[in-house]
Parts: C-alpha cells; sequence; structure tokens
C-alpha cells in the first residue's frame, strides 16, 4: 500500500511540473516570467526521499519485490541528477537523460526544459551520430530559452565543429541574469570554454578563466598558469598540479595536459629571457644585410619583413610601416613623374595613387587580425588611417546589411506573415550581430559609437517584441542586458535609461 500512494504522489507531482513548463496565452503568460523557484523539490527531501530510505532498509534487510519496485520507482525522483551524470550520460542516452533532468528540479530549478536539452546533448555526445540529431531537434524546440538551452546549443555548435559558434553561444551565457543560469549550466559552460582554451594553446587566457566551482577547471587554471609562467609559484609548483590533477574528473583524458604542465619550468630560465646581444666587433662582419637608406628600398625591407614574421605585428609596428611608405612616395613622386612624362603619360596622379593604393590593401590585410578599439585614428599615419576606414566601412557596410535585415524581419513577423523563429535561432541571430558590431568596435576608438548606432535600436526592437508578444522573457532580458552595458560604454545616457527600465522587468 505504500508502495502504490507513494508512486501516485510522484506521479501527481510530476504531471504538476510538467503542466506549468506548458506555454500558455493572455493571463497565463505572466507565469512563463521567473518568479522564483519552485518549492516542489521540499516534497522530494520531506515525503519521497524517507519513504525511499526505508524501502531500501526494508530491502537490504527483509528483501520483497515490492520494496525493490518502490525503490525502482522512487530512485529516479530522488536522485535524477546523479543518475543522469554517472549512469545515462556515460552510457549515451540521451532519452532517458532527457527524462531524467526533467524530474531533476533541485539541479535546473526554472531551466527543466533547458537542463533536459542540456542533459540530452551530453549524452549523445557519447552516444551515436543519430542520437546528435535526436539531441539536436530537442534544443531547436526548447521555449523559453534560459542559460542551461544556451549552454546545450554551445555543445552542439562543438559537437558539429563550429568552434566560432561555440564560444559565441558561450559569450552570451554571461548575459542571462544569474537566477535562470543554473549552476551546473554555468560549470558546464566553464569547462567548454577552458577545453577551447586548451585546444588554442591561450594559457595566459586559462590561467584567468573563474573556475565556478569546476575541478575540472581549476585543474586547468594551473596547468595555464604554469605554462603562461603567471601566478604565485606555490600555485605552480609540482605537488599542487599533482593534487588538482587527482581532484579533477577524466584523470585518463587530462594526463596529457599534466605532462605537458610538468615539462614547463616552474620559474623562466636565462636561455629563454631575452638578452640584448652585444655589438659585434669591427673585424667581424656583419651577421645581416643593413638596413636600406633610400627611402622605398626601405620601406619595402620593412614591409617585407613584417609580413614574413610569424606572428602578428603590433600597432607600432605597423605605423612604422605606414610612416616608412608615406616618406617613400613622397620621395619617389618626381621620380614617378619624369619617368612617366619620358613614357608620355600625361596624368601621373594615377601612377601614384596606383601604389598607395595596393600599399594601403596591404596594410588593411594586416589591420584586420589587430585590435584598435582603444586606437585614435587622428593619431596614426595617413596611410595607417586610410586602411582602417577602409576595413572599418567594409565592417560596417556588413553590420547595417544584417541589421536591415533582422528589422525587414520584425516588419514581416509585426504583420503576421512569419517572420518569427524558434528562440535558439533568434538566439544565434542575436549573436551573429554581436559578433559584427564587435568587429567594428575594433577598429579605432570610435568605432564601438558607430556600431552602436547603427544597430541598438533594431535590437531593442528585437528584445521588446520577444518580451510582449511571445512571452521569451528571459532571452529578451539577456539581450537588454547587453544592451544596458553597451550604452555605459559608448556613454549614450538616453539609451542606458530605456534599457535600465527593460532589464527592470526582470527574466
Amino acid at each position: 500500500m505504500s508502495a502504490v500512494i507513494a508512486f501516485v504522489v510522484a506521479l501527481v507531482w510530476f504531471v504538476v511540473r510538467r503542466r506549468a513548463d506548458v506555454p500558455s496565452s493572455g493571463a497565463g503568460r505572466v507565469r512563463r516570467q521567473f518568479r522564483g523557484r519552485s518549492g516542489l523539490h521540499l516534497l522530494v527531501w520531506f515525503v519521497l526521499c524517507p519513504v525511499l530510505f526505508v524501502a531500501l532498509l526494508a530491502l537490504f534487510f527483509r528483501p520483497t519485490v515490492a520494496d525493490a519496485v518502490l525503490v525502482a520507482l522512487l530512485l529516479p525522483v530522488c536522485a535524477p541528477w546523479p543518475l543522469a551524470r554517472f549512469v545515462a550520460i556515460p552510457l549515451g542516452w540521451p532519452r532517458a537523460t532527457a527524462l531524467l533532468c526533467s524530474l531533476a528540479d533541485w539541479t535546473w530549478g526554472v531551466d527543466r526544459s533547458g537542463g533536459a536539452a542540456l542533459g540530452a546533448v551530453l549524452a549523445a555526445r557519447n552516444g551515436r551520430a543519430a542520437d546528435v540529431d535526436v539531441a539536436r531537434a530537442r534544443v531547436e524546440r526548447i521555449d523559453l530559452l534560459s542559460g542551461a538551452g544556451v549552454v546545450a546549443a554551445a555543445f552542439v555548435a562543438d559537437h558539429d565543429g563550429d568552434v566560432d559558434a561555440s564560444e559565441r553561444f558561450l559569450d552570451a551565457v554571461d548575459c542571462f541574469d544569474p537566477r535562470v543560469l543554473p549552476s551546473v549550466a554555468r560549470r558546464l559552460a566553464r569547462e567548454l570554454r577552458a577545453q577551447h582554451l586548451i585546444a588554442r594553446g591561450a594559457w595566459a587566457d586559462l590561467a584567468a578563466l573563474p573556475a565556478d566551482g569546476s575541478r575540472f577547471v581549476a585543474f586547468a587554471r594551473r596547468c595555464g598558469a604554469r605554462l603562461a609562467g603567471v601566478g604565485s609559484v606555490d600555485e605552480r609548483d609540482d605537488g599542487a598540479l599533482r593534487r588538482a590533477w587527482w581532484l579533477a574528473p577524466r584523470r585518463r583524458r587530462t594526463q596529457v595536459l599534466l605532462e605537458l604542465a610538468l615539462a614547463a619550468p616552474l620559474v623562466p630560465s636565462a636561455a629563454s629571457t631575452p638578452v640584448e646581444s652585444s655589438p659585434a666587433s669591427p673585424s667581424s662582419p656583419p651577421e645581416t644585410d643593413p638596413a636600406p637608406t633610400q627611402p622605398l628600398p626601405r620601406a619595402l625591407a620593412l614591409h617585407l619583413a613584417t609580413m614574413s614574421a610569424q606572428r602578428t605585428p603590433t600597432e607600432a609596428e605597423l605605423g612604422a610601416i605606414a610612416t616608412a611608405w608615406d616618406v617613400a612616395l613622397k620621395a619617389e613622386r618626381g621620380a614617378w613623374a619624369s619617368r612617366a612624362r619620358s613614357l608620355g603619360v600625361v596624368d601621373v596622379d594615377v601612377v601614384a595613387r596606383g601604389v598607395e593604393e595596393t600599399v594601403v590593401a596591404s596594410l588593411a590585410a594586416i589591420v584586420e587580425q589587430l585590435d584598435l578599439s582603444s586606437s585614435s585614428l587622428a593619431a596614426m599615419p595617413p596611410l595607417l588611417a586610410h586602411a582602417v576606414e577602409r576595413v572599418r566601412a567594409e565592417r560596417l557596410d556588413a553590420l547595417e546589411i544584417a541589421t536591415a535585415a533582422l528589422r525587414h524581419r520584425l516588419q514581416q513577423a509585426g504583420d503576421d506573415v512569419g517572420g518569427d523563429l524558434a528562440p535558439v535561432f533568434e538566439l544565434r541571430e542575436w549573436l551573429a550581430l554581436r559578433a559584427l558590431y564587435a568587429s567594428v568596435a575594433r577598429t579605432g576608438a570610435d568605432g564601438r559609437a558607430l556600431a552602436w548606432q547603427a544597430c541598438q535600436w533594431t535590437l531593442c526592437d528585437l528584445g521588446v517584441r520577444l518580451w510582449n508578444v511571445r512571452g521569451e522573457h528571459r532571452l529578451a532580458n539577456a539581450i537588454h542586458r547587453w544592451l544596458r552595458a553597451e550604452s555605459v560604454v559608448v556613454s549614450d545616457d538616453r539609451a542606458r535609461e530605456t534599457h535600465e527600465f527593460n532589464v527592470r522587468c526582470g527574466p
């Protein structure tokens, strides 16, 4: 009898929770807004867990079929996330994992649908290839997108090999309200970012990554600090690395990272420290040819040396190249004029402009790799400023085209002609626009302001529609939180007040 009562209570609890996740319209849409974590987990702790404990004792001392059935029914309800984490996910069972995560009220809180999708994606990565398509479809069907759903989309993009899209999803995680971002989802996001940094060998960024309670990230941070030579010596010594490795999960997979970190010197050796070479004696021949003294050969030599280097040049080096070319073009203009007249060319400026355009195009290819967000174009050499303006114009055009396409889609959605997308695709489009925004912001100190004026009100309209019409409160709140942060950076007080009001509406 007790088994039947416990099963009925668990079934009613599950049905009530499932009904709470069903989207509703009209006045019922208010329930989609965050109102705090439900107290249904108290029913599990104070009612079902004691029953499970008694059934386990009875099964241990006097085993019966009824007690075994009761334990089998209550164990997934009382410990759903441990079963999913240690059983269903390693075995690659996405459907079972999604079912268990949908019962994990304490773990996922208000984001149970996103938690179920995230668990299914983690399990599918260990299962068959067809299971990934099932998990991807579950992510695309998420309604009321929250932090766990965003992390699930990041894992799907990472599995597909699209690391850039995965990084953009991870960047969006911090935009969501902490109340709708489960701690497990935040921890998994940090672990995926740590894996990306390890793959790129970005050890300094890895050392600065917050652990957020993840033992794997805590170990990876120590390895990154050892390999980058940053942090205190006590945190980077061999004993600290080995202790962190023993505490971290998946020790077989992380052993390679441990050995790589241990092979790095604890303190930079004298051999790795750059030492200024002593001047050569008059009798010894020079190791390299002296730098050309003529302006044009000197500009060519400096440009070729920078292009052939196995690293991205700095802004100062690029400015030196632009200055050298500016001097060379002015010095050679007279020689080109006399040579053109001897060849019968009347318009000598065409020759000079052609050479200048070639130099600017070459400088623009290097500018695309640099972050000039804190640089002023007025302080740059003219040729370098021209190259930066060319790159900015191309990126700003791309941003304006993408913004116009989003504005057109929102107008279609307002006219009920099918302009709305699934929440995860709305998120993807917002992040793609953010990537274009960031690319424009890297083209000078005033680049962020130009990008802000190009797209901020269209993104505001997107967030307003997601909130007012579609009830996607959490995604809309994330968009407005990002807009509020950017309005502070660009010192737009009018926009900041608007976005502050929208953020106060809550997730």
